[in-house]
């Protein structure tokens, strides 16, 4: 790729419309936290307002008021028991979930992502035959909140917003536990998803997806300039330092590259790393390990030239110091000059200061 196409793709790149971050969940990290089935697992426990999340009836009581029609006035919301999961009618088929209260009974489908196939005269039927003393709700849960005939639609944004403002009011005058922390959690992630179809804007999709060639030729070029500049600043050290065996390994710190060079016998995970972290933020960190008292802590900060130090601090439970020095320059011989005085001043330390403790 010529530098001028890939200056012109950058430029476009970053007048594109930006993904805005998404926070993570407890449900979100696992793989199949989006799956009807465990969402609906969550969603029964939270509505049991028997249940040992100690939130009553909170949940459902929002989703008697997400339904609508007055439901919220009219029934009483507590369950004689658990909420029922994957109830099999008489004709073979399951409800996702079944709700009982002393006069009532609630059906629910819960439809996260698929098509409305379900064989919802079934469902009547089995709750008309098993509980026809008790008035009927038949609800679909769903994105959209649409419904066939003689079902209540309610959407997950309707939910949500009723769940929300529970939740806040109970912050206010409850105390804090476990529980409210997880619903929250659950919350936010089927916010998330019931939005995921929305989070790239369409003219970021486009554009990627038109310009792909370009894009995997500037990841290549990326990757070949990272690569050879390890090499190179492998061979330059490997001159400074004549009689010790050079070890270059590439890392990523997020999408950062860095470059990380020891001596073959420093102790443990000694060594300096060169980070690339944008325009302004190039920086040099020295590691230096197995220090086991403040005498030698401070042995290491007299090695490690502090002219132009931006931080030091300790890692590994207070065994390793680390050295933390911008780089102000991109120009391959000021980033080999820092990383030279650095591996220089480490290796100084390894031969003449460590071998006295």
């Amino acid at each position: 790729m010529e530098l001028t196409e890939l200056k012109r793709l950058l430029t476009e790149i970053s007048e594109l419309s930006g993904i805005p971050e998404r926070e993570v969940t407890i449900f979100s990290i696992g793989a199949r936290g989006h799956f009807e089935n465990p969402t609906t697992d969550v969603l029964a426990f939270f509505l049991d307002n028997n249940a040992a999340h100690n939130l009553g009836n909170l949940a459902l009581e929002a989703l008697l008021i997400s339904i609508g029609d007055g439901l919220s006035d009219q029934l009483s919301a507590s369950l004689i028991h658990a909420p029922k999961r994957e109830v099999l009618t008489d004709g073979r088929n399951r409800i996702d979930l079944l709700l009982e209260s002393d006069d009532w009974v609630l059906v629910l489908e819960n439809k996260i992502f698929h098509e409305q196939i379900n064989p919802f005269d079934d469902y009547e039927k089995f709750a008309e035959q098993k509980f026809a003393a008790k008035k009927r709700v038949h609800v679909v849960l769903s994105p959209s909140g649409q419904a066939p005939h003689g079902w209540y639609g309610v959407s997950y944004a309707s939910l949500i917003g009723t769940l929300k403002s529970s939740l806040a009011s109970h912050f206010i005058s409850q105390p804090m536990n476990k529980w409210v922390v997880l619903l929250r959690e659950f919350i936010v992630h089927m916010e998330q998803l019931m939005t995921e179809g929305t989070r790239v804007p369409a003219e970021t999709y486009r554009y990627v997806l038109s310009h792909l060639e370009e894009i995997e030729s500037a990841q290549k070029l990326k990757d070949t300039v990272i690569k050879e500049l390890l090499d190179e600043c492998a061979a330059v050290l490997q001159e400074a330092l004549p009689e010790r065996e050079i070890r270059a390994n590439l890392h990523h710190w997020g999408l950062s590259p860095v470059l990380r060079f020891k001596v073959a016998d420093w102790v443990g995970e000694t060594d300096v790393a060169m980070c690339f972290g944008g325009a302004n933020n190039n920086v040099t960190q020295t590691y230096i390990d197995h220090l086991v008292s403040e005498e030698q802590h401070s042995e290491a900060r007299k090695a490690i030239e502090t002219s132009g130090i931006l931080e030091k601090w300790s890692e590994k439970s207070g065994s390793m110091s680390v050295f933390k020095k911008p780089v102000l320059s991109l120009d391959k011989k000021t980033i080999f000059k820092e990383i030279t005085e650095r591996m220089l001043q480490v290796d100084y330390f390894e031969r003449e200061v460590r071998t006295q403790f």
